[in-house]
């Protein structure tokens, strides 16, 4: 992993430990941004999002080094608000369902994961499916996420030589940036 990329890891795990702090009422654009921005301000660090055709990406950018910046993608169906998905793509950046009112985020993001296939993307690599699903189940259960417990959920029975070695690197390059 970069330098840079690294640096901007470390500043995005500070904001979302400053972000699990804060009680959030409900997911609301008008509520999130200035929450949002306000933490990340305190890091150094301005957010925006640009729309493509049928992707939303919000990018994460260092105030003080302007090459230090991380893309998340989210991928999106016209069916609903560019809201919804914007709401939606903040709430999984900077892992707002750990502090709010349970019931109302789980209902909005379980009908939208219906519309959406989700692919963050951090830097240039995506996110393997089968570390998204092991996610999943981690959050599901309430326990931390890290990478032994990400390993732990692996279905590395049902999964190919090719998926283990794509998770493997993952996971490799996970631990790397945070030692």
């Amino acid at each position: 992993m970069s330098t840079s990329k690294f640096i901007m890891a470390k500043k995005l795990q500070k904001v979302q430990d400053n972000l699990r702090e804060c009680k959030i009422e409900g997911p609301s654009l008008e509520s999130l941004i200035p929450l949002i921005f306000e933490k990340c301000y305190e890091e150094k660090l301005t957010f925006w999002f640009n729309v493509f055709e049928n992707e939303i990406v919000l990018n994460l950018r260092d105030v003080e080094q302007e090459n230090y910046e991380l893309n998340f993608r989210q991928h999106y169906k016209s069916t609903s608000t560019l809201d919804e998905f914007k709401v939606q793509l903040l709430f999984n950046v900077f892992l707002l369902w750990k502090n709010t009112n349970k019931s109302s985020v789980a209902s909005s993001a379980k009908k939208e994961s219906s519309k959406t296939e989700q692919v963050i993307i951090t830097g240039d690599k995506p996110t393997p499916p089968h570390i998204r699903e092991a996610i999943k189940k981690i959050e599901a259960k309430g326990i931390p996420v890290t990478v032994e417990a990400i390993q732990n959920h692996l279905p590395l029975g049902q999964m190919s030589t090719s998926h283990r070695m794509e998770c493997n690197k993952y996971l490799k390059k996970m631990m790397e940036a945070f030692e």
